[in-house]
């Protein structure tokens, strides 16, 4: 991919921002919180620090930074961190001392390199990150001119077929600023996926007629694991070796997607708005048991990328309704679950054990005193809540509330996405929350040893080391 160019000036990003910063705020978000505000006076405060520091960070940084260690690029992650923070009430000093942090590692935004319209836009498309300003500055114009909902219900069904270049991070950020109306954040969700524009596939193949040949998401995952052709040494030697990025990326035109879309031509989902919903949460339901039912036993470990996938269904939430016509939000659906596999393939194929979540929470205060198998949190209760009070303040604990300048922002959206979800789709015997808690019992310093980046279908990496030691 091309390199991300220095910041030079004027940069067609500060033309288009200058209306913006001189224009209304936007309204404070109170849908979008976790946890309830102390008082209006204290969130407004708070809201308008988080905007101030998203101008400034949309002024002055890539959506993309290159990590100098791996050498490969990876999500600018402030818009993420600030306004999962607000969810949990972080006071203005946090939102400041986290954009600081996290703002010293991050890469200029990059020069103009050439005037982007609606009449050239499909030009550029994923032609990569030096195209970044250009792009982000001409959807922050359509949107001052038109909108918010005009400019994704235009745009947006074209991008969707280019799902699966970035590991779902361009579907994410736009999700983010949809929640909360947020142009600039918008813009760079739109302006992300564009330059990361990569089908997988170009066309998907039609949905099977026969009843007998379709199935559902978690048939599929079961399928892809007997399937030999998605055996690691059937792909590339040195499989499980490899980082999972250019896995996922291994998909792209070629015969693993070819193949990959296979399995997704066995998931029925009909141009209705009925079937439209109905796929979602079945889509959501498998994401949630990729995530927290795969995990490392001994040492607890979460995958990381399917986590994310997790995640990204959140933003499907948010986005969905942004798109027009019915069969648009079936491609979505139906492109998302192709990189979902994609995803599911890169990181092992592993099994999923949804009885692993009835252990999360005790019967009782004694047999969590008991139970040394239970895999429980310090935070919230040892048991499930009874009671919507108690349940409230089981969700405000798992959140993260009060929260820390070095809390690990994917926890936060985790718990906020499997909140939304109760609230759309019902309890379910505890499912989500029951998924939160796992989240919160293995993830619980930041430090990023609790997530395994290279595949929950594979070993442990303990293993290998206790292997050679023998």
């Amino acid at each position: 991919m091309p390199a991300i160019a220095p910041l030079s000036a004027p940069s067609s990003v500060l033309s288009a921002l200058k209306g913006l910063l001189h224009g209304k705020p936007t309204p404070v978000p109170t849908k979008a919180r976790i946890v309830p505000a102390f008082n209006q006076e204290a969130d407004e405060a708070r809201w308008n620090m988080v905007e101030k520091l998203l101008k400034d960070d949309f002024e002055n940084h890539h959506v993309e930074v290159l990590n100098q260690h791996t050498k490969s690029y990876q999500p600018n992650y402030i818009a993420h961190s600030l306004l999962s923070l607000y969810k949990v009430n972080a006071s203005e000093t946090i939102l400041k001392e986290r954009y600081d942090l996290e703002s010293k590692m991050l890469t200029p935004v990059g020069p103009s390199i050439t005037e982007i319209n609606a009449n050239n836009w499909k030009d550029f498309l994923g032609k990569g990150q030096s195209h970044y300003a250009d792009y982000a500055s001409f959807f922050l114009s359509e949107i001052h001119a038109k909108g918010i909902e005009p400019t994704v219900s235009t745009y947006l069904p074209t991008l969707i077929a280019g799902l699966g270049g970035d590991c779902f991070h361009p579907l994410v950020h736009l999700g983010l600023g949809l929640e909360f109306q947020q142009p600039l954040i918008v813009a760079q969700g739109l302006a992300f996926w564009s330059y990361t524009y990569a089908p997988i596939v170009e066309t998907l193949p039609a949905v099977l007629t026969d009843q007998y040949e379709t199935a559902n998401i978690i048939e599929i995952l079961q399928d892809a694991r007997e399937d030999t052709r998605f055996d690691p040494d059937q792909i590339q030697k040195n499989w499980g070796a490899i980082d999972y990025h250019k896995r996922v990326r291994k998909a792209i035109s070629s015969q693993l997607g070819a193949n990959l879309a296979e399995l997704v031509a066995e998931w029925k989902v009909e141009d209705t708005e009925q079937s439209v919903q109905s796929a979602l949460e079945e889509l959501v339901d498998a994401t949630v048991l990729s995530s927290a039912t795969t995990c490392h036993p001994y040492p607890q470990q979460l995958d990381f990328p399917l986590t994310h996938a997790l995640i990204a269904a959140a933003s499907l939430n948010h986005t969905l309704p942004h798109i027009p016509e019915a069969k648009d939000k079936a491609h979505l659906l139906r492109r998302f679950l192709l990189a979902f596999l994609a995803l599911y393939v890169s990181q092992g194929r592993p099994t999923l054990h949804p009885d692993r979540l009835e252990a999360v929470y005790a019967d009782s205060i004694e047999d969590g005193e008991t139970n040394a198998n239970l895999s429980t949190s310090p935070l919230g209760s040892p048991t499930l809540p009874n009671t919507p009070q108690l349940m409230a303040r089981e969700w405000y604990a798992l959140a993260g509330a009060p929260a820390h300048v070095d809390d690990d922002v994917h926890v936060m959206e985790v718990v906020a996405a499997l909140r939304g979800w109760e609230a759309a789709f019902g309890a379910k015997n505890g499912l989500y929350i029951k998924a939160a808690k796992v989240v919160r019992s293995v993830v619980k310093t930041g430090s990023g040893e609790e997530w395994e980046f290279r595949g929950a279908g594979y070993p442990p990496a303990s293993s290998f080391a206790l292997e050679e030691e023998e």
